[in-house]
């Protein structure tokens, strides 16, 4: 029958408890060794349990070393931030230059930027401040919060551009004209 004494053993003295007749008995232990032969594992072929290698991948031939450059890397680090930069200098310039000093941020601060003369900004003028943005950043920073000791609370790009930022008042509410008494 099965290489399972075991189950075999455990079902004959299951069977044999039971009370029924031999052709009963029969029918049953020939359902079991069925049974038990359907779940037995077929022979274990060793062979089968050594990996099977990977199919060898195609190599995509790999380009001939570069030499490192400076200059390839400036290009590369221009030709990533130069999209980037250029929507932020058109901001800049376009809003402050046509909206009269103002982007839409200085205009809900209620700021503008102006030359130090008092008149208007111009194209050029923006984009010089815009410039200064970046000798800011270049200073750590420190062009930036020069706002706080110099008397005309100009930090570095204003100091480039000529410009100062000002305060503007809140619009006066419109107040209907008095009219005298009638009569």
């Amino acid at each position: 029958m099965t290489d399972t004494p075991d189950a075999q053993s455990n079902f004959d003295a299951y069977i044999e408890g039971l009370s029924l007749n031999a052709a009963d008995r029969d029918d049953l232990r020939r359902a079991f060794e069925n049974r038990l032969t359907a779940f037995t594992p077929a022979p274990h072929d060793p062979a089968e349990d050594a990996p099977t290698p990977p199919a060898p991948q195609p190599v995509a031939p790999t380009p001939p070393a570069q030499p490192y450059s400076v200059v390839a890397w400036a290009r590369g680090l221009l030709q990533d931030l130069g999209l980037s930069l250029g929507w932020a200098a058109l901001y800049f310039s376009a809003f402050t230059a046509r909206w009269q000093g103002q982007t839409p941020g200085k205009r809900l601060l209620r700021i503008r930027v102006q030359l130090l003369g008092g008149g208007r900004i111009g194209w050029w003028d923006a984009f010089s401040r815009y410039g200064g943005y970046g000798a800011g950043f270049a200073t750590g920073l420190l062009g930036f919060l020069q706002v706080y000791w110099d008397p005309n609370r100009q930090a570095i790009q204003d100091k480039i551009a000529g410009t100062v930022v000002i305060f503007l008042p809140k619009a006066a509410a419109a107040l209907p004209a008095a009219s005298g008494p009638t009569g």
